[in-house]
């Protein structure tokens, strides 16, 4: 009985731990039952650095390197034009401000940490 009881909370805490995840199929990423796919729209929200940049968001391209996007982009949009696996397993969404411009070299390219992102209500 013991053994039943071990094996169930085992199982449990498996599908408890991988619902936890974020998922990439098809150009398609899930996570805390939203899904994402190329060409939706997001709302940042607001920065969770202590100064309220963003920390899970950056901005910047090859020529200009990358930094933490700025708090004043809070409540913009972007539109997601690429989903993909980034370093470590983390899904990666790159996304355009909509009408916005970072910077001159950068443009408006923004690289989402998809759910360190949502965890820290970065993006809604």
């Amino acid at each position: 009985m013991k053994k039943l009881l071990l094996l169930i909370f085992g199982m449990t805490l498996l599908l408890e731990v991988n619902a936890q995840r974020a998922t990439f199929q098809n150009d398609t990423a899930k996570y805390n039952g939203k899904t994402f796919i190329v060409s939706d729209t997001l709302t940042l929200g607001y920065g969770s650095k202590a100064n309220r940049d963003f920390a899970f968001i950056t901005q910047g391209s090859v020529l200009s390197s990358f930094t933490d996007l700025d708090k004043k982009w809070a409540k913009s949009y972007a539109v997601i034009d690429k989903i993909y696996k980034g370093a470590g397993q983390s899904i990666m969404i790159r996304a355009k401000l909509i009408d916005k411009y970072v910077n001159l070299l950068g443009g408006n390219k923004l690289f989402i940490n998809l759910d360190a992102a949502i965890d820290n209500k970065e993006i809604n």
